[in-house]
């Protein structure tokens, strides 16, 4: 039954093939970090052995009991196997049979244990049979099992490039194989025959819903690169269904950048179509820049592909040609052939040697600007071709339908399932993997405790009938023995430097990232593997740009909110601008613990002590940036404007992650952090450039630069920093005004642009504070150029969106809605009077709603941590007869501080001041909750209000 139930064929008289079994492999489990610890002299045999302990699930079954031995289930760092609900849906019956069977071999050196190793034959086929039925019942079978990818080719490329560059490989094996590892790769299963695509991209995606133990990380992939891999990874499913059509796939792709009066518009470099996201995709027959879409006059690019047969081995002409004003390029299997620049002849013949067979055939075409008359066309000549022969003509494509190999189709037999229910918990399933509505059963299935295992005995080691088979090679035997040796010392807690290691191995960070130790060193991709980690098209970084950064010092280095943010969030990843591997995100317990365990290890007293605040600090900070001073502009980026050189790590950044100390330190002596790396050191044996800033002093001007960081994307742009577009609107020595089209805001809106790098949008139909953000201002282009009417979003970043409805407006009572609004909605909050300035040149906005005269003027205020902003009311009241409100934020969540003080949604922070005694309300109103604000004032009062926002 066993051989039939792998074919997928159980109930069915259909299909009586049947897949054999393959003996068991002999290779041992691969537990990466140990791996990764063993080649180095960072730990030793025992702390290997708990590693081991931890990763192989044995407290699982083998509890430690008795007081004194509490703490050895604190202390080994246990590896939940795979949650087994919904496993019907991931994998398919036949290859889930085959792997309870024998894991071993579907999946060599896998950490799961053999459990029917030692059972006869008919009573392994009975006992799988039954497990399999029981939990195909629990979960159902694979949705959506056949996939029909479009661009197939293009597909499976990119999703190599994937695999083969965020990530997958540190511990995957690349597709060339595990030759030349120091370390054995994380085995991967016949995932043709296991699963679909579907069921892999939903992996890939949140890998932790499945893997809570949290060794498997998300790379943060969105679902087209998650699809992308996993239709890589399935390729070989390709033949259950291939059909070969003639014409070529096409995308049409719309140039990211549509202002032609920007700079260097017309003299970018060419796309990188790889880079870009398709507007559109399909089929055609003929190669034309006439698609049957809609497409742009101009300002667009197109992407051709399919294959070319080739009868005949030999050197075959290819003719590329296109309009005068348009770039375009011949890719023959990924190789450019011919490539055309803009404003060039019209014509690019090239010859190119091609064996018989399927050869992948790549045309693009892109336009600046529009062309009277647009073409692009490509030749063949040689072999069976004697005249030039459009490729349209021989070209084809792949209807490719992806399916696993083996039958998703399985019909449950009900008593099966009841007897596989009993046997999962009989057989010790239950005790390491999850499954609704199971739990252990102790007295169904119980281990020996782990103090009353023998270790050392080697005739001991799982050999027993019904006991589980990890098929461990010695040097594992011998480091659990070493680990085990002394079970009081191991209920004891490690010591820090000891509980870093062993983090460390465990999620085996060792893959990517080096650490000194006092022991030794340990980590960072081998000689093999280095090669995958690269840099971004376009960038010279070298090593210190595409290599993981060292984790030796880290936790003195990261402030312990951004290294906790780092490990557990899609934040503070400043490399992936330039790197293209990814920092993932783990799970499972010990990760929370990991960045107070670092700092533990690394920090130095005091590092987060910060200089004195003040603006002559900033002023100075901001000099010593800048092209008169140090010039650190040449390489980092600051906000959204562009380094002059290449971008390296933007300063906007540093603050929010960096320990005052370490950027001391590192600005002091660079390559005493960093030998290799490529900053240069400005105050050398103590002296200082710069005498007449920061008093003259190395300490006054590193204070100087910190301060000046400290206000992260408000910083002040630096004198020689480029801005940008010359529409870019940059407010300098006085504050900007500009009536504009913004996103999200009516078409009155107004935005206001100030020196301190904090900026604002109000609505001048609604009455209200729209908008608040820091860094670049405003684009200007959506109102200048050309038609106009464009609404664009900030220039900035750190947006802080306020409510959509008026910031003003009289209740009835305190349940009744807020007054809604629409885009073309007026007055609603008031009416608009217009707005004067202060001395300071900042405007104050007037509105008047029924007899209530408004002032509300945005005032920034500069503080670590960026500039915040403080909007000051000042209501004078005519003849009152409701009760007012002010609405002060919205959001699905708001959590009072200390008084007078409240959260939104865990970004925003408002605070009150007010000079009248007033007491916020926070209400659930129109599907979300509100902060409002009883206003309370009496005819002819006049009141001030001073709401302050902090983001």
């Amino acid at each position: 039954m066993l051989s039939a139930l792998v074919a997928g064929c159980i109930g069915t008289e259909t299909d009586n093939t049947s897949v054999p079994i393959t003996r068991t492999s002999n290779k041992a489990p691969i537990v990466p970090g140990y791996e990764s610890m063993r080649v180095t002299n960072v730990a030793d045999d025992a702390a290997l052995g708990e590693v081991l302990l931890g990763e192989l699930n044995c407290l699982s079954c083998h509890i430690a009991t008795g007081d004194e031995h509490a703490g050895i289930n604190e202390r080994i760092t246990t590896k939940t196997a795979p949650d087994l609900s919904g496993i019907g849906q991931r994998v398919t019956p036949g290859w889930l049979a085959a792997y309870l069977a024998d894991p071993q071999a579907q999946k060599s050196g896998v950490t799961m244990p053999n459990l029917f190793q030692a059972v006869p034959a008919a009573e392994r086929e009975s006992a799988v049979e039954q497990l399999t039925h029981f939990l195909i019942s629990e979960s159902g079978t694979l949705e959506s099992a056949e996939y029909q990818p479009p661009l197939y080719r293009a597909t499976v490329e990119r999703g190599r490039k994937l695999f083969h560059s965020v990530g997958c490989v540190a511990c995957h094996a690349p597709e060339q194989g595990d030759s030349g590892l120091t370390t054995p790769s994380v085995p991967l299963p016949d995932l043709a025959a296991k699963t679909s695509v579907f069921a892999l991209t939903q992996f890939l995606l949140n890998p932790e819903t499945v893997l809570h133990g949290g060794r498997m990380p998300s790379l943060y992939l969105n679902e087209e690169e998650a699809t992308d891999i996993a239709v890589y990874l399935l390729r070989e499913q390709e033949s259950a269904a291939v059909e070969r059509i003639a014409g070529l796939e096409f995308e049409y792709f719309l140039d990211p950048m549509q202002d032609e009066d920007a700079d260097g518009f017309f003299t970018r470099p060419p796309p990188i179509f790889d880079e870009l996201v398709a507007e559109n995709i399909g089929q055609i027959d003929v190669l034309s820049l006439n698609l049957p879409i809609r497409t742009s006059r101009g300002n667009h690019m197109f992407r051709y592909s399919g294959l070319i047969p080739i009868e005949t081995a030999g050197t075959y002409t290819f003719v590329l040609a296109s309009d005068r004003r348009s770039g375009s390029e011949l890719l023959i299997d990924g190789e450019a052939v011919a490539t055309k620049g803009q404003d060039t002849g019209r014509e690019i013949t090239v010859e190119v040697d091609l064996e018989a067979g399927d050869h992948a055939v790549e045309v693009t075409y892109y336009i600046r600007g529009d062309t009277r008359q647009p073409y692009v066309e490509t030749t063949i000549t040689g072999g069976t071709f004697a005249e030039p022969t459009p490729i349209d003509r021989i070209a084809i494509v792949e209807d490719v339908r992806l399916a696993p190999t083996l039958p998703a189709v399985f019909q449950v037999d009900q008593a099966a399932a009841e007897q596989g229910a009993q046997l999962f918990t009989r057989v010790g399933c239950a005790s390491c993997h999850e499954l609704r509505g199971t739990v252990p059963d102790p007295a169904s299935y119980s281990a020996p405790l782990l103090e009353t295992l023998k270790f050392d005995v080697a005739s001991e080691w799982h050999t027993a009938v019904g006991a589980p088979r990890y098929n461990l090679d010695d040097s594992q035997r011998h480091a659990i023995i070493e680990a085990t040796r002394d079970l009081d010392q191991l209920a004891q807690p490690r010591d820090i430097a000891s509980e870093v290691v062993h983090a460390l191995g465990t999620y085996d960070c060792y893959a990517c990232h080096q650490r000194i130790e006092t022991s030794g060193a340990a980590g960072g991709p081998n000689a093999t593997r280095i090669s995958y980690f690269t840099l971004a098209p376009g960038l010279d970084l070298g090593d210190e740009g595409r290599i993981p950064p060292t984790l030796t010092g880290i936790g003195g280095k990261l402030k312990p909110e951004a290294l906790h943010s780092v490990l557990t969030e899609d934040r503070m990843h400043v490399r992936r601008n330039y790197m293209q591997t990814r920092m993932p995100r783990f799970g499972g317990k010990p990760i929370a613990t990991l960045a107070a365990t670092l700092e533990a290890a690394d920090a130095t007293m005091g590092d987060l002590d910060e200089p004195p605040f003040t603006e002559q600090a900033i002023k100075d900070g901001r000099t010593l940036i800048g092209d008169q001073g140090m010039s650190c502009i040449t390489c980092h980026d600051v906000g959204v404007n562009a380094a002059q050189g290449v971008s390296t790590i933007n300063m906007a950044t540093f603050y929010a992650r960096l320990r005052a100390g370490w950027v001391n330190r590192l600005l002091r002596d660079p390559h005493s952090i960093n030998t290799d790396t490529r900053m240069p050191s400005f105050w050398t044996g103590g002296s200082v450039i710069h005498p007449d800033i920061a008093d003259g002093t190395v300490t006054g001007q590193i204070n100087a630069i910190y301060t000046y960081l400290s206000l992260g994307s408000s910083m002040p742009i630096p004198g020689g920093m480029n801005v940008g577009d010359s529409m870019v609107l940059t407010p300098k020595d006085e504050p900007i005004i500009f009536r504009t089209f913004m996103t999200d805001v009516s078409p009155r809106a107004i935005v206001v642009g100030y020196p301190e790098s904090v900026h604002v949008g109000f609505d001048a139909n609604v009455m209200r504070l729209a908008k608040a953000w820091r860094g670049g201002f405003y684009d200007a282009q959506g109102t200048w150029s050309g038609r106009a009417g464009r609404f664009l979003d900030p220039y900035g970043n750190e947006v802080a969106n306020m409510p959509p409805g008026p910031a003003l407006a009289f209740l009835d009572n305190i349940d009744e809605p807020w007054p809604p609004v629409t885009m073309t909605d007026r007055n609603t909050g008031g009416r608009f009077m217009g707005y004067r300035l202060d001395d300071e040149r900042r405007p104050i906005f007037m509105y008047q709603l029924k007899d209530i005269v408004i002032e509300e003027q945005p005032i920034p205020v500069i503080s670590p941590g960026g500039t915040n902003l403080t909007r000051r009311f000042s209501l004078e009241a005519g003849q009152v007869s409701d009760d007012l409100y002010l609405l002060l934020a919205e959001g699905d969540e708001i959590i009072e501080n200390t008084k007078g003080s409240w959260t939104i949604d865990g970004y925003l922070d408002v605070a009150l001041r007010s000079s009248t005694p007033m007491t916020p309300i926070v209400r659930t109103s129109q599907g979300v909750q509100q902060l409002l604000l009883p206003v309370g004032i009496a005819s002819n009062q006049t009141i001030s209000i001073d709401v302050e926002l902090s983001w």
